[in-house]
Order: C-alpha cells, then structure tokens, then sequence
C-alpha cells in the first residue's frame, strides 16, 4: 500500500532534512517536494519548524549518496549539538 508522506508532514514540529533525487522512481520528485512544502502548516504553532532541502538533478533514489551522508551528519551537529552523542562529535 502506499503513504504519502505529505498528510504527516503538515502536523510536525520538529526540524528536518529533505533531500530528493530528481530521476527517483521509487518516490517521485513531487511528492518529496509536497512534504517539504506542506511541511509543519498544521502544526498548531506560529511558526512552521525549520527545515532543509538538498536536490540532486541526476541521482536517483539514493539522493546525494555520500555527499548527502556528509550533509546529514553537518546538519545534525549544528541542529542537536546540545546533545551528547558519539556520532554527532
């Protein structure tokens, strides 16, 4: 069966990170796009939480691999860097 991320994604609070491979076939483009967009508008709050969007024009779903990992690690130690935790150092 299949679940849109997008009817979930309205109702968030917390920060996120997006990434979407524009050649995707598994989950296309538009649909990660929709999430980001509708992103915590339904939250309850005044303010929708912070988020981020990485695209890669010739990856598919495996996003930007590597370089998106980096990304990720990056974006969690600037985001939760008052945690203590051994990946984030």
């Amino acid at each position: 069966s299949y679940v849109d991320a997008v009817n979930f994604a309205r109702r968030a609070n917390a920060p996120a990170h997006f990434a979407v491979g524009l050649r995707d076939t598994l989950c296309p483009p538009s649909t990660v796009f929709a999430a980001h967009n509708h992103y915590g508008t339904a939250n309850g709050r005044d303010r929708r939480p912070e988020r981020t969007i990485h695209v890669y024009p010739f990856n598919h779903h495996e996003g930007g691999d590597a370089t998106h990992t980096r990304r990720q690690l990056r974006w969690l130690r600037e985001n939760f860097e008052d945690l203590d935790h051994p990946f984030l150092s």
